[in-house]
């Protein structure tokens, strides 16, 4: 049987993410913002890898 155990996260990481998302609730963004936000996904090409 595969034993499954999950991450160690410490506590305070945990209020850091939550602030940033309960942050992105008030979030406006502008009409070009969504614009981009919605254009399809353009693939680019890999650089840095060997």
């Amino acid at each position: 049987m595969d034993i499954v155990a999950p991450r160690c996260i410490r506590s305070d990481s945990w209020d850091h993410h939550l602030q940033d998302l309960l942050g992105a609730i008030d979030l406006k963004l502008t009409g070009e913002e969504i614009g981009e936000l919605e254009e399809p996904y353009q693939a680019q090409k890999v650089v840095g890898h060997v």
